[in-house]
């Protein structure tokens, strides 16, 4: 199992995870690929840029009850991402995701 690390910028610290450690959260409503690419964030994080997903997006998505989850939060985080190539983290919160307010 791969292990990709956001790089944390102005002082903030590195977070390193897992596809095991990302939750997956439910929202209701179906995103466009042009809104999700504008929810990309890299104020805070790097994209780790030398870890592709690959293969790890496949048995992500695989699981049943990701099948149609865009977002996940980083476990013992309050950092949400999206995975596709790479994983990116995002300007959402957890309660973004779930009131649908973006």
């Amino acid at each position: 199992m791969k292990t990709y690390t956001l790089k944390g910028k102005r002082g903030i610290r590195d977070i390193s995870f897992t596809i095991a450690d990302l939750v997956p959260l439910e929202k209701s409503k179906t995103y466009r690929y042009e809104h999700l690419v504008s929810l990309i964030n890299n104020r805070d994080f790097d994209t780790d840029w030398e870890q592709p997903m690959g293969e790890e997006y496949k048995e992500l998505y695989q699981i049943k009850k990701n099948a149609k989850v865009d977002f996940f939060q980083v476990k013992g985080t309050k950092i949400i991402v999206m995975p596709g190539t790479y994983i990116y983290p995002t300007l959402l919160t957890k309660e973004d995701v779930s009131a649908h307010i973006f």
